[in-house]
C-alpha cells in the first residue's frame, strides 16, 4: 500500500534546502549517469532545477498541504521532483512498483491526491486508465529514455513541467563558482517500493550536504556502485537482503579452492589470503571505500555484509560525517551545468 512520510522538523525542508545549497553552492550535490556517462551537478544548479520544478508543480495546483503520488525508481529526475514537492510544502505518497490496477484506482480516488508522477510508459498508461475510471488527476511523465515523449496527449513530461510555471526565485544570489572540495559520497539504489525511502533520502541529503550518487537503473546498480565506490550507503532492509541473495548466488561452490577462500573471508578469517579475498570482494562489489551502511533501526544485517567488515548506522540518528573522504572526479562545467566525468577511477 502507498505511504506518506511526515517528519516533524523545527526548520522546514525548503529552509534547510536553501541553507545547504547556499553553503555548498559550488560543491557537488548529485552524481548520476546520463546515457552511460557520469554527470555531476552542483548544489547551485540542483537548487535552480528544484525551483523550476516547484514552479511547474504550483502551476498544476500543487501547494502546501497537497499530496503527490510518485511511482518509480529513485533516479536523479525522481529525486529532484520529490525535493520540489517537499519544497512547496506538499507530501510525497510513495506507490510501490508492484501496485495492482486496483491499488492505483484507490490512490486516484483519494481526493487529497492532487498529482501523479509516473515512470515508464506502461506505468503511466496504467495511471491514465485509473484516472479515466475514477477522476481526472494531472499526470507527470518521468521517463528514462532519451526521447521522453509521453504515451498520450495531455500528459506532462518533466522537461515541460519545468517550463509551465514561474520559479519562486530560491536560487537567486547563490554563488555559482565551482569549488574543488574533498567530500564523502552517499549511495542510494532504491525505488518507491520503500514506502518512506524518498523522504528519508531527501532529509539526509539536505541535512548532511553530502553528494548523493544514484545508479542509471536499478538493474545496473552493482556496476555503477563499483565505479563510484561510495563512503556511505543508505539502504532499506529489503534492498540489503536482495543484494545479499544476489551476491550469494554468484559465489563459487564451497568445495572449490575459491569457495574455500571466500567462505573463510566471510567468516572473518585473519590469514593474509582471507584478508586479500575480502578486499577483492569489497572492490568487486563497490564497497572498497564504504564506511557504513545506514539502514532502518529494525533492519537485520545480512551476514554477508558483516563478513565483509561493513558497519551499520541506524536511520534517525544524527548524521555523522564519513571518516574517509575522496576527491570528486575531474570536471568541467559546460553551459548546461552538467559535468561529464570519467566512469572509472
Amino acid at each position: 500500500m502507498p505511504s506518506s512520510h511526515a517528519l516533524s522538523q523545527d526548520i522546514s525542508f525548503l529552509d534547510r534546502l536553501i541553507a545547504t545549497a547556499r553553503r555548498n553552492a559550488g560543491q557537488p550535490a548529485l552524481l548520476h549517469k546520463r546515457r552511460g556517462v557520469w554527470v555531476v551537478r552542483r548544489w547551485a544548479d540542483v537548487l535552480e532545477e528544484i525551483d523550476r520544478l516547484a514552479g511547474g508543480l504550483h502551476h498544476l495546483g500543487v501547494s502546501e498541504g497537497s499530496r503527490v503520488a510518485i511511482d518509480g525508481e529513485i533516479t536523479a529526475r525522481l529525486l529532484l521532483s520529490g525535493a520540489a514537492i517537499r519544497a512547496v510544502g506538499a507530501d510525497i505518497v510513495s506507490v510501490p512498483l508492484s501496485a495492482s490496477p486496483e491499488e492505483l484506482d484507490r490512490v486516484v480516488a483519494d481526493p487529497t491526491i492532487s498529482l501523479v508522477i509516473g515512470q515508464g510508459r506502461e506505468t503511466v498508461e496504467e495511471w491514465s486508465e485509473a484516472t479515466r475510471n475514477r477522476r481526472e488527476v494531472p499526470i507527470v511523465f518521468d521517463h528514462a529514455t532519451p526521447d521522453s515523449q509521453p504515451p498520450r496527449h495531455g500528459i506532462v513530461t518533466l522537461p515541460l513541467l519545468k517550463m509551465l510555471g514561474k520559479p519562486f526565485g530560491w536560487a537567486k544570489s547563490v554563488d555559482r563558482k565551482p569549488t574543488d572540495t574533498k567530500l564523502p559520497v552517499t549511495w542510494v539504489e532504491e525505488s518507491t517500493e520503500w514506502a518512506d525511502g524518498l523522504d528519508i533520502v531527501l532529509d539526509h541529503w539536505v541535512s548532511s550536504g553530502e553528494p548523493l550518487a544514484l545508479p542509471e537503473l536499478l538493474a545496473a546498480a552493482t556496476r555503477d556502485r563499483r565505479e563510484i565506490a561510495p563512503q556511505r550507503w543508505i539502504a532499506s532492509g529489503s534492498r540489503l537482503h536482495q543484494n545479499d541473495a544476489a551476491i550469494r548466488e554468484r559465489l563459487p561452490a564451497r568445495k572449490s579452492l575459491s569457495g574455500w577462500l571466500v567462505g573463510g573471508a566471510l567468516k572473518g578469517g585473519a590469514a593474509p589470503w582471507f584478508a586479500l579475498t575480502r578486499a577483492l570482494l569489497r572492490n568487486r562489489l563497490g564497497f572498497r571505500r564504504l564506511i557504513a551502511i545506514t539502514a532502518p533501526a529494525e533492519t537485520s544485517s545480512p551476514g554477508l555484509f558483516g563478513g565483509l567488515g561493513l558497519a551499520f548506522d541506524n536511520l534517525g540518528q544524527p548524521v555523522q560525517p564519513a571518516r574517509v573522504v575522496v576527491s570528486t572526479p575531474p570536471k568541467t562545467y559546460p553551459r548546461e551545468r552538467l559535468v561529464a566525468v570519467a566512469a572509472a577511477r
